[in-house]
C-alpha cells in the first residue's frame, strides 16, 4: 500500500538530504556504494507508490533522481577502479581546498591589520606539507588533475606568503595610540582562539601545532607593543595590556609542556576515545545551534567557528591513519571530513541568505 502524499514528499526531502551530506561536492573514490544503493533504491520505492496515487510530478522527479544517482555510481565504481593513488590524489587536492576555503572565510574582502597571522602561518604549513605529499604521489602515478592542482598550489603559497608581509606592512600604519588599540584587538584575538581549542579541553585531544601558531602570533603582538613604548606610547594602559599578554604568553609555553607530557604517556586507544568526543560534540553544538534553522537569522561566525573546531580533530585524526587505519580511525576520519564539507557549505548558505535578506531590506 503506497504511503500519504504527505509521507512521500517528507521521505523525497530526507532522501536529498541524505544524498547532499553523503554525496554532493565529495570525492567520489571515498564513497561508500552501499549507501548510495539505498538511497537510490528509496527514490525508486517513492517513484512506484507516487505513480500508485497517480501523482505524476512526484514520480517523475523522484525517477530522475533514481536515475542521475545511478549515472553518479557508475562514475563512482569507474574512479574506484582507478586504484588506491586515485582515492589518495582526491584525498589531497580536497585538503588543498578546506586550505583555500579557510583563507576565504577568514581573509578574503578584511581589512589586512585585523587579520590572524598565525591562522594565515598554519594555511601556508598545511599547503606546503601538501605541496609535499602530492611530489610524493606523483613520483609513482601521474595524474594530470593533481598536477594541475600542484601548481594552483603554489600560485596560492606565493599569494598567501605575500598577504603575510602585508598584514604585517598594514600593522604598522597609524599612530602609536591607533597602533596600540589594534594590537590589543589582535591579542584578545589570540586568547579567543585559545579558549576555542584549549581552555577546559581534554589535552588528549588537543592538536600542539595550532598552539604553537598561537603563541608564535601573540609573541609578534606583544615585540610590536614592546616597539610603541619607544614610539611615544608610554601609558598606564598600554603597559598593563604589555603584561597582560606577558601573562598569556607564560601560560601557553606551560599548556605546550603539558601537552608534550600528555601525549607521551596516553595510548592509541585514548586518543582515538577523546578525538571521537571532541568531534561528536561539534556535531551536536551544529544540530543544536544550525539543524533545521532559518539561515538568515544563523550567526555566520559562529558556524565558522564551529568549522575552526572540526579542523585540528581532522588533521589529529589524519596522524593517527598514516600509522594505521582500520576501524575506528579510517571511518571517523571520514566521517569528520565530511562534516567539515557540510558545515563549508553551510556557512556559504548562511553568507547567500543574509546577502539576500540585506538586499531586499536596501
Amino acid at each position: 500500500m503506497a504511503r500519504p502524499q504527505r509521507e512521500l514528499e517528507q521521505e523525497m526531502a530526507s532522501i536529498q538530504a541524505v544524498y547532499g551530506q553523503q554525496f554532493a561536492g565529495h570525492p567520489r573514490a571515498s564513497r561508500d556504494l552501499s549507501k548510495l544503493d539505498e538511497i537510490i533504491e528509496r527514490a525508486q520505492k517513492v517513484q512506484a507508490e507516487a505513480s500508485e496515487l497517480a501523482l505524476a510530478s512526484m514520480a517523475e522527479g523522484a525517477e530522475k533522481l533514481a536515475e542521475a544517482w545511478a549515472a553518479e555510481r557508475a562514475n563512482i565504481v569507474q574512479s574506484k577502479e582507478g586504484g588506491e593513488h586515485v582515492l589518495q590524489a582526491s584525498d589531497l587536492m580536497q585538503w588543498l581546498r578546506d586550505n583555500y576555503q579557510r583563507y576565504r572565510r577568514h581573509f578574503a574582502g578584511h581589512p589586512r591589520p585585523t587579520r590572524d597571522l598565525g591562522m594565515l602561518a598554519e594555511i601556508v604549513e598545511e599547503i606546503e606539507r601538501r605541496v609535499g605529499e602530492i611530489d610524493t604521489l606523483l613520483l609513482r602515478h601521474a595524474d594530470e588533475d593533481l598536477a594541475r592542482s600542484r601548481e594552483r598550489a603554489v600560485g596560492n603559497l606565493d599569494v598567501y606568503r605575500t598577504e603575510l608581509q602585508q598584514i604585517r606592512s598594514a600593522r604598522r600604519v597609524g599612530t602609536p595610540q591607533e597602533r596600540g588599540v589594534m594590537l590589543a584587538m589582535l591579542a584578545n584575538d589570540q586568547f579567543e582562539r585559545y579558549r576555542l581549542h584549549f581552555a577546559g579541553k581534554n589535552r588528549i585531544g588537543r592538536r600542539r601545532r595550532v598552539l604553537e601558531h598561537i603563541r608564535e602570533a601573540l609573541a609578534e603582538v606583544h615585540r610590536e607593543m614592546v616597539t610603541l613604548l619607544d614610539a611615544g606610547l608610554d601609558n598606564e594602559t598600554h603597559r598593563k595590556n604589555i603584561s597582560v599578554v606577558e601573562a598569556h604568553l607564560k601560560t601557553y609555553d606551560e599548556e605546550l609542556s603539558a601537552l608534550r607530557t600528555v601525549r607521551a604517556r596516553v595510548t592509541r586507544n585514548d586518543r582515538i576515545k577523546v578525538l571521537a568526543e571532541d568531534a561528536n560534540e561539534i556535531f551536536e553544538a551544529f544540530r543544536k545551534e544550525f539543524r533545521g534553522q532559518p539561515r538568515k537569522t544563523r550567526d555566520l561566525d559562529r558556524m565558522a567557528q564551529l568549522w575552526e573546531s572540526l579542523w585540528p580533530v581532522a588533521l589529529e585524526m589524519e596522524d593517527m591513519a598514516r600509522d594505521d587505519d582500520r576501524e575506528p580511525v579510517g571511518s571517523n576520519l571520514r566521517k569528520v571530513r565530511d562534516t567539515l564539507r557540510v558545515y563549508e557549505r553551510e556557512w556559504e548558505a548562511i553568507r547567500e541568505a543574509q546577502a539576500e535578506q540585506k538586499e531586499a531590506v536596501n
